[in-house]
């Protein structure tokens, strides 16, 4: 409207005689528009100003601020220039309307809530102006509540209604629609047994509420439409009657509410054993008319259970040493049977499976394995079976009696046979049962057959065999595999004639050993069994030192029984050809060697005869003195002389000549002195210098150096400064020589600096401060560490480190100031930059500038674009922060252009915001891959630790929470926030890329919008996608009820939750409050996993200063809710006398909720049930045990306000049901004797005394 009127003056500068004219039409105008174009009022176009011409009022166009528009039945609403102008035309034909985001002329349900700007163009002057749209809703929904009729087997109170109503509406696809149920029951109606009055109240989502109400009628079941149960079988020895069905009308079980009572009567007949028959009356009455209908049912209970026969334990027994075989008596049968007498059962025996026997009768077993199988029979023809064994053996050893000795000859192969069948022929042997084999083993194989020592058939005997009697073992085994075994002695014999062959006369050269046989000939006996014969010889004559002579050499044959024949006799001739001459002699050549070295004839050699194959030839020596050569190298000679004594003693003579050198130290030349400077970004400079090297008469020379592992090449990387490399040279023999070079590297690089641009606001003291080193964006040297850099404004003094800049050096903001910045190493090396400082005056200290214009502003919401509030902006760069509006919007303003800013939002209250155990059980779902979280922002808000993984951990953290142990999220905050144009690099993957958190604006020349994304962490099921839609779908009520009752002082009690209706459930979460100075909770069970109870492990609730936090998943697929029976139960210790509606309560500020197995959620609504309080049930006070701990009996003490009936249980620490006892109460004090038996072991027990709806728990202890 500013901008409208702002134009309005300056057209209308030259016609000031209409200006009065003008205000007044722009004050008869008004700036709203009202909702649609049909309530726009009728105003006379006789209102517009008649004098001024046409282009006058073409002027002229003026729109409302804003517009409320209303949409119909069908979504839509008309835009039209009628709602926009402010003013009144005769005709709008000239003008065209459209909404500036779509272009068209409508407005939708989509359009609801935003910012809509709608434009108006006059088609003949090209004028427009615009109004902000403000879209609604005020249409409330259509529905239609229709009465119907429902059978009286229906549960009224569970019943889904929703089929009796119907719902439309123009915005809102899914209206949230709840109804008030008033239940009225007639009192025998004709036709209907009660009526639901329902009130229905349905709400569109933009709170437009309508009421209706229809009633649903209960029809009355006619008597002719009962089912009577089918004839039955049930099997003993355990029945279960209960699973028998009663009368049923409708598919449904006989239900009070219909008027009508079922009942029975029976009589039983015993068919055999355990079966049985009864037959049930079953009779259905109208509580109303009093008529009736009946009909027989058979039940059949069968004896299929067969009896359980328990076999005798295996046996094994012996024969005799006179007998194979034994007399056995078939045991007396045990058997049990569960549904008949252990006397009516029969037994029988089958023996080896070929023929039937009866207990207590005798047979004849054989050695071996029998077989006996039980058979057990009852009256009704069940049977069972069970197999023991028997083992018979035979124990008895053969009687073996062998020969002490036996005599054996040997063939003329040398060997010897003999079998087990021929030394069993010479063998006395007896078995009961008879022998089955006989084997022979030698005990030692001296013939090679080690297989011999191995019991078998046959064994063999050799020429080693004689003289040693080797040793015979024989035995015998019987069919049972008895062994016995003897020893026999073998005498070996050999009866075979020997014969000789004495070797021949022969000549030898002396390098031939004449006391080698192989070259000489040996003497040969013709014989078996050689080797029991000893052959031995002995020589005679001489063999001279010139190795030529005769030898006269006579063999001795000794036979086993000590003959000797020595007849043998062999001459054997050594002669020798070597020839004693100059040439025959190899003298050693003249040689050089360490003089560090051994110059010894052992160590550098000895002259050789080649050809004195008979070593005759010996070699002496003799040194002479040690010379000095030209060249400084010594020397000495070597005299040597050979003799030989052959043919009188002959000799001959040689000199070798014999240098040494490494005398004196190698003299080494090392590279000369070098000076080089360094290079770019390095402290140091690669060398490349000579190689060193020596002088001198040495061998073997190595060359090292101090600086590296290059030996005579010491070319490397020098740091800058002097370093002295020593080269050293060692010979052979220890002598060292040494020489030193000095590299001098020197720095010759400036420091290598950059400057920064800075961009700073005059502060309010009129001075910018600056340093030298401020001004530096990086500065390094190549040698000198940074810290120890000099920096300055000025060359060459370095104490000038600091400047100001003042208002007086402004002129008009944004000023740049150019500064020379130095840097200089330790080398006296210096760099140069110019470095740049843009100075603004946002808040006009200087009185330079005026006050900025740019805003800064954006919307916080959640995934379906609900807005988040309370959440902190920073700004950063300008010091502005503050707190968004209940629509999400924050916005700054009056922000100075140039400035660069970091848009920060954060928000760490509110942790158990939308944080229910649904969210453990996706995050469970998650980890297990059974439904993997898909949105990039659920996995976020699933990895409440922060440490970018979905684990266990996140679901033990949750769960912390919601049971109240932690008050924030351990590394992480309560809320995470992104940008909305925030784009994830891989969206299946995001705890593996950082969350961008922030937004940088660079520098600001105009106004800016930036939305943020908020991420509720531990909210899984809130940032999954269409969350809001897949909620109220899935959301519904479950009613459920807590029994009041009366709580004594000094008791045990329980409070059980139960349910109105039948559900499937995976978890639940609860929250209660209670008076802890009145009752105390003892545990927690639930009834959903198992029907007998389990009890919550400590983290699955906690307890807290006056508050119960329950957060329970199914370990299993699911379990069952069913109506009317008790899902969890709170188990408690009563401190002082009150009534348990006083001290106990749900929490309703937290979430209570039931999660089914069909990803449906439930809302616990929980009340109290206070008709039991009035009913004439007994109370049971002042319940003590005496004595507790107890060894043999212990009795109950209590007061019953009334006659009555009282259960008690009794249970183990695990929990089990060990026995349930059943007393009649009497007014007063009453006492219950509890017998040992029932508690038969040491221990810790439970007992649980129900009285109507009382109960009452406690603990005894039974001591040895």
């Amino acid at each position: 409207m500013i901008k409208s009127l702002f134009l309005f003056a300056v057209i209308c500068k030259n016609h000031v005689r209409h200006l009065f004219f003008l205000f007044l039409i722009l004050s008869l105008t008004s700036i709203h528009a009202i909702s649609s174009p049909d309530d726009w009022s009728r105003m006379s176009d006789e209102m517009i100003i008649s004098d001024l011409s046409k282009s006058e009022k073409m002027l002229v166009l003026s729109c409302n601020g804003s517009v409320q528009i209303s949409l119909g039945q069908n979504g839509m609403a008309l835009v039209t220039p009628r709602m926009l102008i402010s003013d009144k035309l005769p005709s709008y034909s000239q003008f065209k309307a459209y909404v500036n985001h779509t272009g068209s002329n409508m407005v939708s349900c989509d359009d609801i809530g935003k910012v809509i700007m709608a434009t108006v163009v006059d088609t003949t002057s090209g004028q427009s102006c615009w109004s902000t749209l403000i879209v609604e809703d005020k249409l409330m929904p259509s529905v239609n509540c229709m009465s119907d009729t429902l059978p009286c087997t229906e549960d009224p109170f569970s019943y889904n209604y929703n089929e009796f109503i119907t719902i439309t509406d123009n915005c809102d696809p899914n209206p949230t629609a709840y109804f008030d149920l008033r239940f009225e029951k007639l009192n025998c109606g004709a036709r209907y047994v009660a009526i639901a009055h329902l009130t229905w109240t349905v709400t569109d989502r933009y709170n437009n509420r309508v009421n209706c109400s229809n009633d649903i009628y209960f029809k009355k079941a006619p008597l002719d439409s009962i089912v009577f149960p089918q004839d039955d079988t049930l099997y003993c020895p355990s029945p279960d009657f209960s699973s028998l069905e009663g009368p049923t009308i409708f598919g449904e079980s006989i239900d009070p509410y219909c008027d009508l009572f079922a009942s029975f009567t029976e009589d039983s007949s015993i068919v055999c054993g355990g079966m049985y028959k009864k037959t049930r009356r079953w009779t259905v009455r109208d509580w109303c008319t009093g008529a009736s209908r009946s009909q027989s049912q058979l039940i059949t209970i069968a004896d299929t259970t067969a009896p359980s026969v328990v076999c005798p334990a295996n046996f094994t027994l012996g024969t005799s040493a006179s007998s194979c075989g034994i007399n056995y008596t078939i045991p007396q049968g045990v058997a049990t049977d569960a549904c008949s007498p252990s006397a009516s059962i029969l037994f029988f025996v089958r023996v080896d499976s070929t023929y039937l026997t009866r207990p207590g009768q005798s047979i004849f077993l054989e050695p071996g394995l029998h077989s006996f199988n039980f058979i057990a029979i009852d009256p009704c023809g069940n049977s069972d079976t069970c197999t023991y064994s028997g083992l018979i053996v035979d124990r008895s050893l053969p009687t073996l009696v062998c020969l002490p000795k036996l005599v054996v000859s040997l063939g003329l192969d040398g060997k010897a046979f003999l079998t087990a069948d021929h030394v069993l022929a010479l063998t006395y042997v007896y078995d009961n049962c008879g022998i089955d084999t006989a084997w022979i083993a030698r005990m030692s194989s001296n013939c090679g057959r080690p297989q011999d020592t191995i019991f078998r058939d046959s064994v063999y005997f050799c020429c080693e065999d004689i003289g040693n009697n080797p040793m015979l073992f024989f035995q015998v085994r019987d069919a049972a595999g008895n062994v016995s075994t003897c020893m026999i002695e073998i005498e070996v014999q050999n009866k075979v004639p020997v014969q000789t062959s004495c070797p021949s006369n022969i000549t030898i050269s002396c390098t031939t050993d004449y006391r080698d046989l192989n070259k000489t000939g040996r003497f040969k006996p013709i014989a078996i069994c050689v080797d029991t014969l000893s052959l031995t010889y002995r020589d005679s004559g001489m063999i001279d030192s010139c190795k030529i002579g005769t030898v006269y050499r006579k063999f001795f044959l000794t036979y086993r029984s000590g003959t000797v024949d020595s007849s043998c006799t062999q001459r054997i001739t050594v002669v020798n050809n070597f020839s004693f001459v100059p040439s025959s002699i190899r003298w050693r050549n003249d040689t050089s060697l360490l003089a560090c070295r051994s110059n010894l004839p052992d160590s550098i050699g000895r002259p050789s005869a080649p050809g004195d194959s008979c070593s005759t030839v010996r070699f002496t020596y003799r040194d002479g003195s040690i010379m000095t050569r030209a060249d400084s190298c010594r020397f000495f000679d070597r005299f040597w002389t050979a003799y030989t004594p052959c043919n009188g003693g002959q000799y001959l003579r040689d000199t070798q000549r014999i240098t040494l050198i490494n005398y004196r130290a190698p003299r080494l030349i090392a590279p000369r002195d070098t000076i080089i400077g360094s290079v770019e970004d390095s402290c140091a400079r690669y060398v490349n210098l000579p190689l060193a090297y020596y002088l001198g008469c040495n061998s073997n020379v190595q060359i090292t150096n101090s600086y590296n592992s290059g030996g005579a090449n010491a070319s490397g990387i020098y740091q800058v400064g002097t370093t002295r490399v020593i080269y050293t040279a060692t010979d052979e023999c220890g002598n060292v020589g040494r020489d030193t070079t000095f590299i001098v590297v020197l720095d010759q690089i400036n420091p290598r600096i950059q400057c920064r641009v800075l961009i700073l606001d005059m502060p309010a003291n009129d001075s910018i401060k600056l340093t030298a080193r401020q001004l530096l964006s990086s500065y390094r040297d190549n040698c000198t560490p940074s810290h120890l850099l000099k920096i300055s404004f000025t060359r060459g003094n370095f104490n000038d480190t600091c400047r100001y800049i003042t208002c007086a050096d402004l002129l008009s903001p944004p000023d740049t100031f150019s500064i020379d910045i130095y840097v200089q190493d330790e080398a006296g090396n210096v760099g140069i930059c110019m470095a740049l400082v843009i100075v603004n005056d946002p808040n006009n200290n200087c009185g330079t500038n005026a006050q900025g214009n740019i805003v800064v502003q954006g919307l916080i919401r959640m995934l379906n674009d609900d807005p988040i509030t309370g959440v902190k902006v920073d700004l950063e760069g300008n010091g502005m922060s503050g707190v968004n509006d209940l629509k999400g919007k924050y916005l700054f303003n009056k922000i100075n252009s140039g400035v660069k800013l970091k848009i920060k939002p954060r928000k760490d209250d509110e942790p158990l915001y939308g944080i229910s155990t649904w969210d453990i059980i996706q995050i469970q779902k998650h980890i297990l891959g059974i439904e993997f979280l898909k949105n990039p922002y659920a996995l976020i808000a699933a990895d409440v630790d922060n440490n970018k993984r979905v684990s266990a951990a996140d679901i033990s953290a949750l769960r912390r929470m919601i049971l109240g142990l932690e008050d924030h999220f351990q590394g992480n905050t309560s809320w995470r926030f992104c940008p909305s144009s925030h784009k994830f690099a891989n969206p299946s993957e995001p705890l593996q890329e950082d969350l961008e958190e922030e937004f940088n604006t660079g520098y600001l020349f105009e106004g800016i919008k930036v939305d943020f994304l908020g991420i509720k962490i531990g909210d899984v099921s809130g940032a999954n996608d269409n969350f809001s839609n897949a909620l109220v779908a899935r959301y519904k009520q479950l009613d459920a009820k807590m029994l009041d009752r009366n709580l004594n002082a000094g008791t045990w009690t329980q409070t059980e939750i139960v349910p109105v209706q039948t559900v499937n459930a995976k978890a639940i979460e609860m929250h209660f409050k209670y008076d802890q100075n009145i009752i105390e909770l003892e545990q927690i069970e639930e009834v959903i996993s198992d029907q007998k109870g389990n009890f919550l492990n400590t983290d699955e609730y906690s307890v807290r200063d006056g508050a119960i936090h329950i957060s329970w998943l199914c370990k299993h697929e699911a379990g069952k809710i069913s109506r009317n029976k008790a899902f969890l139960v709170l188990h408690w210790r009563v401190k002082a006398t009150a009534k348990l509606s006083d001290v106990l309560g749900v929490d309703q500020s937290r979430v209570n909720e039931l999660y089914g197995t069909d990803d449906q959620t439930y809302e616990l609504k929980i009340k109290y049930d206070k008709e039991l309080l009035n009913q004439d049930d007994p109370i049971i006070t002042n319940l003590t045990t005496e004595p507790n701990p107890f060894s043999s009996t212990c009795k109950l003490r209590f007061e019953s306000t009334l006659d009555g009936i009282a259960e008690i249980e009794f249970s183990n620490q695990a929990g089990q049901t060990i026995a349930k006892e059943e007393m009649k109460l009497s007014k007063g004090i009453n006492f219950w004797q509890i017998d040992q038996k029932i508690l038969p072991h040491a221990g810790v027990y439970y007992y649980r005394v129900r009285a109507g709806q009382q109960r009452l728990e406690g603990k005894l202890i039974k001591i040895d």
